[in-house]
C-alpha cells in the first residue's frame, strides 16, 4: 500500500510538473515570434548605416580616422547573456567564447548583459567596467543607446584596438550561432570592386565620420541584441520541448509501476484468499 502512496504522489508531481513546463514552451514559442519581428523591423535601419559607412569608408581619408592599433592590444568586450535560465547551452557556449576573447587579449574591459554572464564572471574574479540586464525594465532601444554611450565614452579615453561584441545568432528556431563581432574591423565594408571616392565631405572629414560611427555601433548593438533575445527564446523553446518530451516519458513509466504494482497487490490478495479457502476446508 505504501509503494502505491508513493507512486500515486510521484505520478501527481510529474504532471504538474509537465503542465509547467509545456506552459513555459508555449510562452517561449510566442517570444520568439515577437522577438523576431523587432529583428526583421530594425533590418533596414541597420542596412542602411551598413551602406553608409561603406560609402564613407572608401574614402581614403576617412580610412585614416579609424586606426585600431595592434590586434588584441587593447581589447573592449561586450557580451550578452541572459537575466533567465533554464535555455539550454545558450549562456555556457557565450561564457566559453568570452574565455577564449579573453585569452588572446594582452589588456581587455568587460561589458556584459545578462545575471548569468555577470555572475559567471565576477565568479571567476573579473573585473566589470559596466554591466546591464535585459529584463523588461527598459525597452531594448534604451538599453542599446546606453551600451552604445558607455562603449563610445570608453573608446574615447582608452582607444581600443579592437571591441568585440560576443552575441548569439538566430539563424533558425532550430540553430543559434555564437558570434565574435569585431566592431572596429571595418575591411569588410569596402567593396573591392568600388574605387576609393574622392568625396566633398561637409562639415568636415572627422566630424561626419564621428557622427556616422555613432550610428553604426547603435544598430550593431540594437541588431545583436535582438538577435540574442530571439536565440534565448529559441533555445528555451527546445530546452522546454526535450523537457516535455521527458516528462511525458516518465509519467508512462510511473504509470506502468504504478498499474504494476496494483497488479501484485491484487495478485497477492487473491492468493491469500485462496489459501484461507484452501485452510478452511482442511
Amino acid at each position: 500500500m505504501a509503494s502505491v502512496i508513493k507512486t500515486k504522489t510521484r505520478l501527481s508531481s510529474a504532471r504538474s510538473t509537465q503542465k509547467v513546463i509545456k506552459a513555459m514552451e508555449l510562452v517561449a514559442s510566442s517570444k520568439i515570434k515577437k522577438a523576431r519581428e523587432k529583428a526583421v523591423g530594425v533590418e533596414f535601419y541597420f542596412n542602411t548605416t551598413m551602406d553608409a559607412m561603406n560609402n564613407l569608408y572608401t574614402y581614403d581619408k576617412v580610412q585614416k580616422l579609424l586606426n585600431p592599433g595592434v590586434d588584441n592590444e587593447n581589447v573592449l568586450i561586450f557580451a550578452i547573456t541572459s537575466d533567465m535560465g533554464l535555455c539550454g547551452g545558450y549562456n555556457a557556449n557565450v561564457t566559453k567564447e568570452i574565455g577564449k576573447v579573453i585569452k588572446e587579449a594582452k589588456n581587455y574591459k568587460n561589458i556584459v548583459v545578462g545575471s548569468k554572464g555577470i555572475n559567471k564572471l565576477k565568479f571567476e574574479g573579473e573585473d566589470l567596467l559596466a554591466e546591464f540586464h535585459n529584463n523588461g525594465h527598459v525597452t531594448d532601444h534604451e538599453l542599446a543607446l546606453n551600451i552604445t554611450k558607455v562603449i563610445l565614452d570608453s573608446n574615447k579615453s582608452e582607444n581600443y584596438s579592437n571591441i568585440k561584441i560576443i552575441y548569439t545568432k538566430f539563424v533558425n528556431p532550430l540553430v543559434q550561432e555564437v558570434n565574435v563581432l569585431d566592431i572596429l574591423k571595418l575591411d569588410h565594408l569596402i567593396d573591392e570592386n568600388k574605387q576609393l571616392a574622392d568625396l566633398m565631405v561637409e562639415p568636415e572629414d572627422a566630424k561626419v565620420f564621428e557622427q556616422l560611427f555613432e550610428q553604426y555601433v547603435l544598430s550593431v548593438v540594437y541588431s545583436t541584441l535582438l538577435n540574442s533575445n530571439a536565440s534565448e527564446h529559441a533555445a528555451r523553446r527546445m530546452s522546454m520541448e526535450a523537457a516535455n518530451k521527458n516528462s511525458l516519458e516518465l509519467i508512462d513509466n510511473l504509470n506502468l509501476e504504478l498499474n504494476r504494482i496494483r497488479q501484485s497487490n491484487i495478485t497477492q490478495e487473491i492468493s491469500e484468499i485462496i489459501g484461507g479457502s484452501e485452510a478452511l476446508k482442511s
